[in-house]
């Protein structure tokens, strides 16, 4: 059953509290990295344009698994950026057609496909509305209602072609994988983990991309401990919650968007009439466990946001799969199972309201 809480004027950020000690960016996507520490090693990073960090914890040095796991991010970066020249999306994206493809780009295409056609709120193949906005480059701008109605013509994911080879593009489609692309690369790092898990040389992991977190493993303390920030004082935390090993992402208008006037425009599109979403929520929080976790929350959390709270009966019984959603009127939706525990007193839940 749906539960809702209600609080007043939120807009939530998630954040997961890691003892994490501090990190050294790293500059031309290559890792750089500070002493190792006895208990785990860390790594930070600009990867899939956002900030990245990576922390590894064992009984001994966890130093090179560390490394290979920024290698990972890297690859993945590397292959499904839509804007980096020569990766494989970019290529496609141009020439209409990729031939023998990387393992990571048939997976990440054939598993985008499958939740493009079973959900109809995000589809991968809306590069050229998303361009036309250029909400996150450095120009964006509204566009006419002719460029719109162009733009959307060329979205559908049946204008991606699986070949016998490789992958085609039908009708001028721009492929862009923003909605997933993080939550697949922690997919890629929970399968590399659990193979060094396995042999008893890691104990937990955790990697965030901002918007996608991986909680891996088992901590020997317990629960990974999840908070919730508080939206006018990102010192003060409003809420928290503790999960096992999972994946958790977020969605929301509040951190990429432009304005116009009085008007704002968010990153996240409505791909019925080509205009950023105006949905009556204002963040989604997804945390999934199970096979394809990154993936499924990464592209959940901005299919349940596009949807607004009218359409959050349709989410409650996904396998290994609950929400937190908030709506522009301080209301807190969930289905999830797990206790939501409030840490800043000026807010309050209520399930009467």
């Amino acid at each position: 059953m749906k539960k809702f809480f209600s609080r007043r004027n939120v807009i939530f950020t998630l954040c997961v509290l890691t003892l994490v000690s501090a990190v050294v960016i790293f500059g031309s996507y290559a890792m750089g990295y500070i002493k190792n520490h006895s208990s785990g090693s860390h790594r930070s990073a600009i990867a899939m344009d956002c900030p990245v960090t990576l922390s590894v914890y064992g009984k001994k040095s966890t130093e090179s698994i560390t490394q290979k796991a920024a290698d990972i991010v890297n690859n993945t970066d590397n292959t499904l950026s839509a804007y980096k020249e020569n990766s494989e999306i970019y290529l496609l994206n141009k020439n209409k057609i990729l031939e023998n493809p990387s393992n990571l780009t048939r997976n990440v295409l054939l598993k985008s496909t499958e939740l493009c056609k079973q959900y109809k709120n995000v589809d991968i193949t809306a590069g050229n509305l998303i361009n036309l906005w250029g909400i996150t480059s450095d120009n964006p701008k509204v566009p006419s209602s002719q460029e719109i109605t162009d733009a959307l013509k060329t979205v559908g994911i049946e204008n991606l072609v699986s070949e016998k080879n490789g992958f085609s593009l039908k009708n001028n489609t721009q492929i862009d994988l923003g909605s997933l692309a993080k939550g697949y690369c922690c997919d890629l790092l929970c399968d590399y983990f659990n193979s060094q898990y396995n042999k008893n040389k890691i104990d937990y992991a955790i990697v965030s991309f901002g918007s996608s977190t991986l909680l891996f493993g088992q901590r020997q303390q317990g629960n990974f401990k999840v908070a919730v920030k508080s939206p006018d004082n990102p010192n003060r935390i409003a809420l928290t919650f503790e999960t096992s090993a999972c994946c958790v992402s977020t969605s929301g208008g509040y951190e990429r968007f432009f304005t116009v006037g009085s008007q704002q425009f968010i990153h996240i599109f409505n791909l019925k009439d080509g205009y950023p979403s105006h949905s009556d929520l204002t963040s989604v929080t997804v945390v999934c466990k199970g096979e394809d976790k990154g993936i499924k929350s990464d592209f959940l959390s901005t299919e349940i946001f596009i949807g607004g709270s009218k359409n959050l009966y349709k989410y409650n019984n996904i396998p290994d799969t609950c929400y937190i959603a908030i709506d522009a009127l301080g209301k807190i939706y969930t289905n999830a199972d797990f206790n939501i525990n409030i840490e800043d007193k000026r807010f309050f839940m209520n399930e009467n309201n």
